[in-house]
């Protein structure tokens, strides 16, 4: 009988340790080679790769869910298109990407989405995220942040559109 209520407080320990369940942010990239312009072959200035394009906006989407979701919600979002700020231009055969950034060229980027909140869907929608005025932002080229004018893209959207359900 001891050694049952021993066992007993131990994994009771255990599951307080482990605390309540966090907030999930699940993004999928849907065919990324197919993006309008998913980054560059990377090298040169700011040109960021497919990769760290990615990683950069699973990364930032995630952490907005742990700043902004209960536990009890999991966000699903479908990255179906990316088209980053400017253009990509390509200085020669064997040259490296640059990126051009004009007034033509806006960020923009559609998804999919589920909220689901203790596992019913909640809200869901399709949105093309874009800013035609990003030039005129507080981020600089010079930054270093490659996805500079995405980010602030992506944090108004989740806040309009998931926290305050807009």
């Amino acid at each position: 009988m001891r050694v049952s209520s021993l066992l007993f407080l131990a994994l009771a320990g255990l599951t307080a340790a482990a605390g309540p369940a966090a907030a999930a942010v699940d993004v999928a990239f849907v065919a990324p080679e197919k993006y309008t312009d998913g980054g560059g072959k990377g090298g040169f200035r700011d040109v960021p790769t497919k990769t760290a394009v990615e990683r950069e906006v699973r990364d930032h989407l995630v952490k907005l869910g742990e700043s902004n979701l209960t536990p009890n919600q999991v966000l699903k979002i479908e990255i179906l298109d990316i088209d980053l700020a400017g253009r990509r231009d390509i200085l020669g055969a064997h040259a490296d990407d640059v990126r051009i950034y004009d007034e033509l060229n806006s960020p923009r980027i559609k998804l999919r989405y589920t909220l689901e909140e203790d596992g019913r869907a909640i809200l869901t929608g399709e949105d093309v995220l874009s800013d035609p005025l990003y030039l005129r932002s507080l981020a600089r080229a010079s930054s270093g942040d490659p996805l500079r004018y995405e980010r602030p893209m992506l944090t108004k959207w989740f806040l309009a559109r998931i926290v305050n359900r807009g």
